[in-house]
């Protein structure tokens, strides 16, 4: 009898099956779909966080301003060596020599020092070699008709030889990228420009010859134009560019419907001061 009781006892305190409420069932569709949505969100929302550090890239660029006395072109062979000790200055990666210096160069030849900026290397989709040139200029301009792009010049050099070598100016219009992923800035206009063309007599400098050129500045009171300084072997020249509307092409120039650069040589202040071989240029602004 007492075990009947007993076992009567255990089975009305038996613990009653597990059962899934509704709040939990809830929960559970709620959390699977949040799961979802960040899965989804992650795999079709990462070309867009891509594409949005691109722009932020390409804003930081559009408004860059350089120190205006840096020195970002240098062939002097003291003062080049002094600037490529420095890290954001770099020699050509490949030079090309003319055929008495191939296939290697005398063992004194110096590099000339190229500033770069990495920034400008990541956003600007240029050719490999276009991108071992010097950056001198990089800003946001608007031509008068209201075209804005953004405008850089680089320096670049080749034909190295005992005769000297080849320097030329190149500027490039970019029309700047949209939110579209993949989208980058397109160079819509490219113009090249030896440098000694508007004043010596060959395309070449002579191995005499020492060339320094200064990051470039924006005109305030012209928002389509900018200078870029340099000193020819003590001579002091200035280089002038413009973004120009279409239609507004030389007579005879190819017309594309697309903004363009004018370039223009002009002699700014002349010195009899020559650059000494062993002159320390100056990378920082002056105070």
């Amino acid at each position: 009898m007492e075990a009947a009781k007993d076992h009567i006892h255990a089975l009305s305190y038996a613990p009653k099956p597990a059962r899934i409420s509704r709040k939990g069932i809830r929960r559970g569709l709620l959390l699977s779909i949040l799961i979802a949505f960040c899965v989804v969100a992650w795999i079709f929302g990462r070309p867009y966080l891509a594409q949005a550090r691109y722009l932020q890239l390409q804003a930081h660029v559009a408004a860059l301003s350089l120190p205006h006395d840096k020195v970002v072109f240098e062939t002097a062979a003291g003062a080049a060596a002094h600037l490529r000790n420095a890290q954001e200055y770099r020699g050509p990666r490949n030079p090309y020599f003319a055929v008495k210096w191939t296939p290697r160069p005398p063992s004194d030849w110096q590099p000339p020092a190229h500033f770069y900026l990495r920034d400008f290397d990541d956003w600007a989709p240029m050719r490999a070699g276009d991108k071992q040139d010097a950056l001198a200029f990089v800003h946001e301009r608007r031509s008068k008709g209201g075209a804005l792009r953004t405008v850089s010049l680089t320096f670049g050099c080749c034909e190295f030889g005992p005769e000297g070598f080849a320097v030329a100016a190149q500027a490039n219009s970019w029309l700047p990228a949209s939110w579209q992923p993949g989208s980058r800035a397109v160079s819509e206009a490219r113009v090249s420009k030896f440098f000694p063309m508007d004043f010596t007599p060959s395309y070449k400098l002579g191995i005499e010859q020492s060339l320094r050129v200064f990051s470039g500045e924006v005109d305030d009171t012209n928002e389509s134009h900018f200078v870029v300084r340099f000193e020819l072997s003590g001579i002091k020249w200035r280089l002038h560019g413009w973004l120009r509307d279409p239609g507004t092409e030389p007579r005879g120039a190819k017309r594309t419907g697309l903004p363009w650069i004018a370039l223009s040589f002009k002699l700014d202040q002349p010195s009899t001061t020559r650059l000494s071989d062993g002159d320390q240029p100056s990378t920082q602004p002056k105070h």
